[in-house]
């Protein structure tokens, strides 16, 4: 999956792990999606960071119980964040002091994508 996503999307050094994060009633997950900034510019950063999502999401490792994050190390493009938020999505965290991470709730996925896991994988 990592060769295809720095393939089609043109990113280097991807890497895809989880965060178990312990709670009262048992523990929740994190899928990270972390790769080095694209080498092209980004014209469609919507489309671009729904495919990042997608192929983190069809990760059958680790059940993205909490939700998945996406993180473009030295990215200094637009925040990916605002552009899913302004392309409809609605359970997104972001900082726009850190453009290339946002944060997507499982639930939002799932609405999106199906249940997990999804056959979907990059484009």
């Amino acid at each position: 999956m990592t060769t295809a996503v720095e393939r089609d999307m043109k990113v280097t050094d991807v890497k895809v792990s989880h965060r178990d994060i312990s709670q009262t009633f048992g523990s929740t997950t994190i899928v990270v999606l972390t790769a080095d900034r694209p080498r092209d510019t980004v014209a469609n950063v919507p489309g671009f960071t729904e495919e990042l999502l997608k192929a983190a999401y069809s990760v059958r490792n680790w059940k993205p119980t909490a939700g998945v994050r996406v993180v473009l190390r030295d990215y200094d493009g637009a925040p990916l964040g605002s552009a899913l938020e302004q392309s409809g999505w609605k359970v997104v965290g972001w900082d726009e002091s850190d453009p290339g991470t946002v944060f997507v709730s499982f639930s939002e996925l799932q609405e999106r994508y199906g249940k997990w896991p999804s056959r979907i994988g990059p484009a």
